[in-house]
This record gives C-alpha cells, sequence and structure tokens, in this order.
C-alpha cells in the first residue's frame, strides 16, 4: 500500500499493553501464573526426560565418533537451556 492510504488506516497503538489489547479485541485472559508455571513444568520436565531416553538409546550406537556423539546428545538439553532462558 503507498504510505498516504496507509496513515489513513485506523490501526491501534502498538505501544498499549497485552492486556488492553485482549480487551479491544474482546478477548479473555484465562491463564493466571500459577497454571503457567505448572504446565510448563510438567512440558520441561517432560521434554527433559524424552532428551534423557533418546540420549541414552543414541549413546549405545557404534560407528560414530565418541566427541560427535556426545555434542549430538548434549545438543537438545543447551537449546532447552535457551528456550528457558527466554521466557
Amino acid at each position: 500500500m503507498h504510505h498516504k492510504v496507509m496513515s489513513q488506516l485506523n490501526l491501534p497503538s502498538l505501544s498499549m499493553s497485552v492486556r488492553t489489547l485482549f480487551l479491544m479485541a474482546g478477548l479473555q485472559i484465562l491463564l493466571t501464573h500459577d497454571s503457567l508455571t505448572r504446565v510448563s513444568h510438567i512440558h520441561l520436565f517432560g521434554i527433559a526426560f524424552i532428551f534423557t531416553l533418546v540420549g541414552f538409546i543414541f549413546s549405545l550406537a557404534v560407528g560414530i565418533n565418541a566427541k560427535l556423539k556426545a555434542f549430538i546428545i548434549v545438543i537438545p538439553y543447551a537449546f532447552l537451556i535457551v528456550d528457558i532462558l527466554s521466557w
């Protein structure tokens, strides 16, 4: 679109809070911090358990350099930490 046409659109300000935006859109915020914490911990421990199980199975593989195998096993945990730091 042309800039003149874009400036005539009635767009909401992007500096408003998420709560205000939800209220304008008619949405309700149903999640509390407690429920988000509970769900995130369940997923966090479940994903870590799956990584451990798959990593153990992969550690039994033969014909792969030990350093490469260790690096590949550690990668999911590193990204899990990056994911947690992004919260």
